[in-house]
């Protein structure tokens, strides 16, 4: 389960600098599961997430600090080791976010109602997922094909996922709806990225299978 924890972690710290640039750093082509490289990065997913909160809740700092504080030391309980305690995992992380999730939920702009909720959802479909994979599709999470920019048609991808992003600003966060529209028509762009960026078929299907828990469920 470690790894898996690893896997959102360090993929969190990607995805937020993808957001500010083209092409990864070499760094993060090289951050899968190395120790030293996890709790860095899990310190700056950390950073970032309460950056954000901040600033999508203003006036509102307090109650943040408070309400982190109980999910840090609610998921300090969680054991990340134990593969065979899934459901127990799932069923943690719900009772430890479900208070931080209300919270934000009633504090975001009306146009980001939902999103807080929608994030919990990806967490336990996330968890479903590895808890459902075999050993050789989790593994396969670990392979930086992903971040290949080797492929022109990888950098549109990318690239479109970037201008996606520039439209939206703490100021001006979008509405889930606008993420689940986004989402579904960038799921083509995404499976053809890893088609042709990652050559062993079970890394193929198991990037494509996670991407599928990010979907808006219908």
């Amino acid at each position: 389960m470690t790894k898996f924890f690893q896997f959102i972690v360090l993929a969190c710290a990607v995805i937020w600098r993808v957001s500010s640039q083209i092409e990864p750093e070499e760094d993060d082509k090289n951050i899968f599961f190395n120790s030293h490289n996890y709790h860095k990065a899990k310190q700056q997913a950390k950073d970032n997430a309460v950056q954000f909160f901040f600033k999508i809740c203003p006036n509102h700092t307090p109650q943040i600090k408070d309400k982190l504080k109980e999910f840090q030391t609610c998921s300090e309980k969680i054991n990340e080791d134990d593969m065979m305690l899934c459901k127990v995992v799932e069923q943690n992380l719900k009772n430890c976010s479900t208070p931080l999730i209300n919270f934000f939920e009633a504090c975001v702009p009306k146009q980001a109602k939902g999103i807080p909720t929608y994030l919990l959802d990806i967490i336990q479909k996330l968890v479903r997922y590895v808890c459902a994979s075999n050993g050789a599709h989790i593994l396969e999470l670990e392979n930086p094909c992903i971040l290949s920019t080797k492929q022109l048609y990888s950098r549109t991808c990318i690239r479109k996922l970037k201008e996606e992003l520039e439209m939206y600003n703490y100021e001006n966060l979008p509405e889930k709806t606008a993420i689940c529209l986004f989402l579904d028509q960038f799921t083509d762009c995404f499976n053809t990225h890893v088609q042709k960026s990652c050559q062993d078929s079970t890394t193929r299907e198991a990037y494509i299978g996670l991407y599928q828990n990010f979907l808006c469920t219908k």
